[in-house]
C-alpha cells in the first residue's frame, strides 16, 4: 500500500508524527540538561555552598566575612552562577564587610521551580533569603545586568533595608534587542528554540560578556556546570520574558537621589548593554555616579577586580 492510499486520518497522523520527530530531535541532539538537582547531586558544588528552602525552592547561597561588618548582598544577573562573584566576594569579606551571595531560581544549584520567572520571584526570594540566612536589616546591595532591576525594584520596595547601591552594567533601560532574543521570546517559536537549540545558541552568545577573549574560557568553563540541570533553559526564557529588563526607567529616577546616590560601573567594551546605556543614565540623573572600566566587558567585575573592588569599597564605606 502506498503512502498516498493510506486512510486519511492515518497519514495526518503519520505526517503529525513526522513533524513531532523533527521538531523534538534537536532537543534530544543537543540539550545538556540531562541531570536533577537533590542532595547528592549539590555535594559537588562545594564545601562553601549553603542551602535553606524557601517558599519557592530550595536557594544555593553563600556568606563570607566578620559576622560583626557592614553587610554587603550581590545580586547576580541573567544567567551568571556563583563563581561570577568570586573576586569581588574575596575582596569585599578581606575589607572587613559580612557578604552574602546566591544564586538566583533556576540558576547555579538553585532549585528550578515551575513559575514565572519575573519580580515577585525574585524579589520575594531576595527577601525571604535575608532573613533565613540572618541578613535581615539595612544592608549594602550590588547588582549586576539583570541583579540591578531586582535591586532597583527592591529597594523601591524596601527602601529601609537598603543603604548603599552599586550596580554594574544593569538592565532596565530601553536597549536594542538581538535578533536572538526577540525570537526566543516569541510563543512558541521561543519554546522551541530555548529547547532544541538553546545551549549551542546561549553558548555562542557568551563571548560578549568578556573583552578579554584570553579568560574567556576560564568564564565558559565555570558557567557550564549549571546547564547540566533540567530547567535551566526554560528559567531563562521565562526572565526573558517577565522582566521587566528594558523598562524601568522611571524606577530608577524614584530610588536613587541625592540621598541615596548611586555608582554606576560600566565596562567600555560591554557588548551585551553598551556603554552608552550607562551614560544616558548618568545625564539624566544627577544622583548616578557613572565610573566606565577600561578594557572591560559586561562582567566588569569579574574581569578587572583590580578596578572595581577598591571602587566599591569605597563607595559602599560612605555614610
Amino acid at each position: 500500500m502506498s503512502a498516498t492510499s493510506l486512510p486519511l486520518t492515518l497519514r495526518t497522523r503519520l505526517i503529525a508524527a513526522g513533524l513531532l520527530a523533527l521538531f523534538a530531535s534537536p532537543y534530544f541532539l543537543f540539550t545538556r540538561e540531562t541531570r536533577s538537582l537533590n542532595a547528592s547531586t549539590r555535594e559537588e558544588a562545594g564545601p562553601y555552598r549553603k542551602f535553606v528552602r524557601l517558599s519557592d525552592g530550595i536557594v544555593s547561597y553563600d556568606i563570607g566575612g566578620p559576622a560583626n561588618g557592614e553587610r554587603i548582598i550581590l545580586v547576580s544577573g541573567l544567567a551568571t552562577p556563583l563563581f561570577i562573584w568570586d573576586a569581588t566576594f574575596r575582596d569585599l569579606t578581606r575589607a572587613g564587610f559580612h557578604v552574602l551571595r546566591y544564586e538566583l531560581y533556576g540558576r547555579g544549584y538553585s532549585d528550578r521551580p515551575r513559575a514565572v520567572y519575573g519580580p515577585d520571584l525574585y524579589l520575594r526570594q531576595l527577601h525571604e533569603l535575608r532573613a533565613a540566612s540572618g541578613f535581615a536589616g539595612p544592608a549594602h546591595i550590588v547588582g549586576l545586568s539583570m541583579g540591578g532591576v531586582i535591586t532597583t525594584l527592591y529597594a523601591a520596595q524596601h527602601p529601609e533595608s537598603v543603604r548603599n547601591i552599586a550596580l554594574i552594567s544593569p538592565a532596565g533601560y530601553p536597549v536594542p534587542i538581538p535578533l536572538r532574543a526577540r525570537a526566543a521570546e516569541a510563543p512558541l517559536l521561543g519554546d522551541w528554540l530555548i529547547g532544541a537549540l538553546g545551549d549551542p545558541l546561549l553558548l555562542g552568545g557568551l563571548g560578549a560578556n568578556t573583552a578579554d577573549q584570553q579568560r574567556f574560557p576560564e568564564y565558559r568553563r565555570n558557567f557550564e556546570p549549571q546547564m547540566q540541570f533540567r530547567g535551566f533553559k526554560a528559567a531563562l526564557l521565562s526572565s526573558l520574558r517577565n522582566m521587566p529588563l528594558g523598562e524601568i526607567k522611571s524606577v530608577y529616577a524614584q530610588v536613587y537621589t541625592r540621598e541615596r546616590p548611586l555608582l554606576l560601573l560600566w565596562g567600555d567594551q560591554d557588548g551585551v548593554i553598551p556603554v552608552e546605556v550607562g551614560r544616558r543614565i548618568a545625564d539624566e540623573n544627577s544622583a548616578v555616579r557613572l565610573i566606565e572600566i577600561h578594557g572591560a566587558g559586561h562582567i566588569s567585575h569579574w574581569e578587572r577586580p583590580d578596578l572595581v573592588s577598591p571602587l566599591l569599597i569605597q563607595h559602599l564605606r560612605a555614610p
